[in-house]
């Protein structure tokens, strides 16, 4: 069974080339494309993907802001960023806005398509939609018990020498 994929990118080139090779796996349909933040919202309240790939810099709402408000509303769906802008204060805003992932874009499709995988690989014993919905997949460089920087660098105490 394929999972329903929303795509989300102010760029069309970005989303046919995301639909086109994702959909060759077999692995996925895409069951909407959002063309911004706001976009990605109410496309997801519509047509509730199994998963949702957004791209940080969007119009009206970021990736970071549509994340948040799409995990309070379905938090079970998976979020991945898929962005230029990778760094370590960004994967902790994108834990914050309940994104699993940040996967660089300079880093290609493969990379998107083996952190998905990765995901649904957690627990075969469930279908790929539960599998990847089950929270098993944090943020890449994130452990969640020990004390994250804030993505303000001004809000960060100094570090134990």
């Amino acid at each position: 069974m394929a999972l329903r994929l929303l795509i989300a990118d102010d760029q069309a080139t970005v989303r046919n080339l995301l639909r086109r090779e994702l959909e060759r796996t077999g692995s996925f349909e895409v069951c909407g494309e959002a063309v911004d933040g706001a976009d990605a919202v109410a496309k997801a309240e519509k047509l509730r993907p199994d998963l949702i790939v957004l791209d940080l810099r969007m119009p009206v709402l970021n990736g970071l802001e549509a994340a948040s408000v799409i995990n309070k509303t379905f938090p079970a769906i998976p979020i991945y960023l898929f962005t230029l802008f990778n760094t370590p204060e960004l994967k902790t805003a994108a834990a914050t806005a309940g994104i699993r992932q940040v996967i660089s874009k300079e880093d290609g499709i493969k990379a998107l398509l083996a952190a998905i995988e990765s995901a649904i690989q957690k627990d075969k014993k469930l279908d790929p939609p539960a599998a990847i919905g089950d929270g098993a997949v944090a943020v890449a460089d994130n452990d969640a018990n020990s004390p994250q920087p804030s993505p303000d660098p001004s809000k960060n105490p100094p570090k134990a020498s």
